[in-house]
């Protein structure tokens, strides 16, 4: 009977053991933990453990990295972009230009985020270029979506010279600079934004060119651009782009030659021509007389791209390195110290005055400096020329540049008028030791032209000219220029120079004869 007994004890042991639940804890144990604690663990330290240390780290230092260092990538080389296509993208020679009409062309879309029921954001148009919307016309409601358009890349191993322009049109964006964008990158880098200098003012479907984006910092690079285009709940604008351009600036007309060169004289023996550059970039032309100290004329292309900087005057070391000191006026050591006196009994000193602006180049510092070269100088009466309706009309005339792709400028002085008689007022450099008779221009002017293109070619060209007497009274500065406005054909009879000679003649022959600022501005 004892026998029987354990043996049933025995069993009914087994029994329970083989119905005992797995207590098995769900999270790694401790493997030094002595094995009568691993099958029967406390429930409160290993089951369930302190939510404070285990389960939920301190929020502000792993959960969320802080903002400024983590989070925000770097403004100059944002890391932002989609992820390239498997596919992969093409490689085009350069120049590159894609009118979008009908086709995308080589670009390649790549949705980041695309609105539930969309296909598209971008598709092409046969009239409208590339187009993006996510506005739902459905519903009529707005969608949040982020959509990239982006190029070939650009073989620059070849270019030194490089320069993107397209046209475009928007409606309905809140913030064109943070909805409709523009990015760069080399092959291998990542995308950075790049500015987009002029944008539709969204009250009709009229394209605007993009004005001027200089690319010459990536020559020698595998290039990409990208349009990219973000909406949100509240704007959905829609954008439209077309005839990209990635090329060299102002390509040759018949006739040859840069448009803004007036053709060659043989009227000043003595005057000197010559080109300065920035790097590779192009920035004026003069026409210098040894004899009088006086540039004739400065040419120069003008865009969006070189603007928009502050003043740093460069009069410190300031000669022209390519013409003896010997011809030029010390400006660089300062102003002249002379004054002129009206016929009112009035009195005005007469400042450094520049040819070609500062402020048309400060935005490249390069170029910048050379605008204070002694052979853009000459002496201009301050306070009521230079710095005040001379000053104007140059703010008129960059206002013109931000409007179109190019400005094709020339701006000169002039002592006399072709067959002229008119006195002419000599002054001596205070800081001049050769104590040099410099003689005073009696006129300055400026002649502008506007072009279009099919191509390579000039098709139809718009001009407009101003001419100032240096020492007339202007009594409404800001707007007296007003009062000089010429057709260049009359600035060309008082001058004797042929300007913008490298136009094809026909469409130089009617550009020249418009003598209305409504015309000229309206010329896109």
């Amino acid at each position: 009977m004892r026998h029987n007994h354990i043996i049933a004890t025995l069993a009914a042991l087994l029994a329970f053991a083989a119905c005992a639940p797995d207590i098995t804890p769900d999270r790694p144990v401790d493997p030094v933990d002595p094995v009568d604690t691993i099958i029967t663990p406390p429930v409160d330290t290993i089951i369930t453990p302190p939510a404070d240390t285990i389960v939920t780290p301190p929020v502000d230092t792993i959960i969320t990295p802080p903002v400024d260092t983590t989070v925000t990538p770097d403004p100059v080389e944002p890391v932002v972009g989609p992820e390239d296509p498997a596919a992969g993208y093409a490689t085009v020679s350069f120049p590159y230009k894609e009118s979008f009409s009908g086709t995308q062309g080589d670009f390649v879309i790549v949705n980041v985020t695309l609105p539930q029921g969309f296909s598209y954001i971008w598709q092409s148009t046969s009239s409208y270029g590339m187009k993006a919307t996510a506005y739902d016309s459905k519903t009529k409601s707005n969608k949040v979506s982020d959509s990239w358009l982006i190029s070939p890349y650009v073989d620059l191993s070849k270019a030194s010279d490089i320069h993107l322009n397209f046209e475009h049109v928007q409606r309905y964006a809140t913030s064109v600079e943070e909805q409709l964008t523009l990015y760069v990158r080399i092959k291998g880098g990542s995308w950075k934004q790049l500015s987009i200098p002029k944008y539709s003012d969204g009250s009709n479907w009229t394209f605007v060119e993009s004005g001027d984006i200089n690319l010459s910092a990536y020559a020698g690079q595998q290039l990409q651009i990208a349009f990219r285009y973000l909406s949100n709940e509240t704007a959905a604008a829609t954008w439209e782009i077309q005839n990209v351009s990635i090329a060299a600036p102002d390509p040759p007309v018949s006739g040859g030659g840069w448009l803004e060169l007036p053709a060659a004289t043989t009227a000043y023996p003595n005057a000197v021509q010559g080109t300065l550059y920035a790097s590779s970039d192009r920035n004026y032309t003069y026409l210098y007389d040894k004899d009088t100290y006086t540039s004739y004329w400065v040419a120069y292309p003008l865009y969006a791209s070189t603007q928009g900087g502050s003043r740093v005057d460069g009069w410190e070391d300031s000669w022209n390195p390519y013409i003896s000191k010997d011809y030029q006026i010390p400006t660089w050591l300062g102003g002249y110290g002379v004054d002129y006196v009206y016929s009112n009994g009035t009195s005005d000193y007469y400042a450094r005055g520049h040819q070609i602006p500062d402020a048309d180049r400060n935005n490249h510092s390069e170029m910048q400096k050379q605008t204070y070269y002694a052979t853009n100088m000459t002496p201009q009466v301050n306070n009521n020329f230079n710095a005040a309706v001379w000053m104007y009309l140059e703010s008129q005339v960059r206002s013109y540049s931000k409007a179109t792709d190019t400005l094709y400028v020339v701006t000169g002085a002039i002592h006399r008028k072709v067959g002229g008689s008119e006195t002419i007022t000599y002054v001596n450099h205070c800081k001049d030791s050769a104590k040099r008779n410099i003689p005073v221009p009696n006129y300055y002017y400026k002649v502008l032209m506007k072009v279009k293109r099919s191509g390579s070619t000039v098709t139809s060209a718009c001009g407009i000219g101003y001419w100032m007497d240096h020492f007339a009274i202007y009594s409404n500065p800001k707007t007296d220029y007003n009062n000089c406005v010429f057709s260049i054909d009359q600035i060309e009879e008082w001058t004797g120079f042929d300007f913008f000679a490298n136009l094809p003649d026909s469409v130089e022959a009617s550009a020249e004869q418009v003598s209305s600022t409504t015309t000229f501005s309206n010329f896109k």
